[in-house]
């Protein structure tokens, strides 16, 4: 083998080479690339079962979300306050509830048959000291 094709073939072996070094790298970039873009679309799927989570633990054990479900009842009623927003009434254990419905011919000081939400009684007792 002369020299020069030696020299040929050196370079025909580097060029093979660099070009299978180029083709690897890229491979691996890709690789890297999609592997990076999976765990980064999973961050908010993860950010979203996290925060579902919290909210179903504070629905159940911080305060209760049934609570609003309104429990209506029909009792004997006195008549506080007729006004614009509706008939507001002193109940038989005291207290100041919002009659549901709508009630004609009640003026302040009338006892009637009134229904409004039992659990208003029950989230007051919440606030109350």
């Amino acid at each position: 083998m002369t020299k020069s094709s030696l020299r040929h073939t050196l370079s025909y072996i580097e060029y093979a080479l660099v070009i299978f070094l180029q083709v690897h790298n890229d491979i691996m970039t890709t690789s890297d690339q999609k592997e990076y873009t999976t765990h980064k679309n999973l961050q908010p799927l993860l950010a979203w079962v996290i925060g579902l989570a919290i909210i179903g633990v504070m629905m159940t054990a911080v305060w209760p979300v049934w609570n609003l479900i309104p429990q209506y009842i029909t009792e004997q009623v006195k008549v506080v306050s007729v006004d614009q927003s509706g008939v507001w009434a002193d109940t038989q254990d005291n207290y100041l509830v919002k009659l549901t419905g709508s009630y004609h011919n009640v003026s302040q000081g009338d006892h009637i048959m009134g229904t409004y939400d039992l659990k208003i009684k029950q989230r007051m007792h919440t606030f109350a000291p």
